[in-house]
């Protein structure tokens, strides 16, 4: 693809960052983090490149790959580099929900929830409470207009308020939200 693009960059350059972001999340599973973050650099960089001349097609990758690229510096316990990625991401993808919520609700809520893991365990439990709460309005939502695909969202995000309730001694609201999900 990297020799295509060479000669056709506007038709294969989306296939290198495609790639590379394979390549990037193979290497960040294996744990192998300093490669994948080389390759999820290169991607961003495509990703962002295009998006200057097509916005409407590549900035929702743009808000993955910052998502991809914040959860490899979460699991490397970079929570403030991770910090700044979510945030931008977030923001692109609630810009995008704005025009098309069906589309990027799922993803707005996915980055809240990502957002709110870190906060919780750098002990900021007033923001993830916030992030939790929203991730969970936004899942219980989608639930009434498609319960098969998001009842189990709804679950998980109240599994992870159930839990950080219960780091806060809250046990009345933990106990209530841990019974909701199951």
């Amino acid at each position: 693809y990297r020799d295509l693009a060479k000669e056709n960059p506007r038709t294969y350059l989306p296939y290198v960052a495609g790639t590379l972001n394979n390549l990037a999340n193979l290497h960040s599973d294996k744990n192998e983090y300093t490669q994948a973050l080389d390759e999820y650099d290169d991607t961003l960089k495509i990703y962002r490149d295009l998006a200057k001349e097509n916005p409407r097609t590549y900035i929702p990758y743009v808000a993955m790959i910052l998502n991809n690229l914040a959860n490899l510096h979460f699991n490397k316990n970079e929570f403030t580099k991770a910090l700044e990625e979510h945030v931008e991401a977030l923001k692109i993808r609630r810009d995008l929900a704005k025009e098309n919520p069906r589309t990027y609700l799922p993803d707005v809520a996915m980055t809240l929830n990502n957002l709110a893991v870190i906060h919780f365990k750098k002990n900021e439990f007033t923001k993830a409470l916030e992030e939790y709460d929203e991730t969970l309005k936004i899942r219980r939502d989608l639930a009434k207009e498609n319960p098969r695909t998001y009842i189990p969202y709804v679950a998980s995000a109240l599994n992870n308020l159930a839990g950080l309730h219960s780091d806060k001694n809250e046990h009345t609201l933990a106990l209530e939200e841990y019974d909701e999900a199951f």
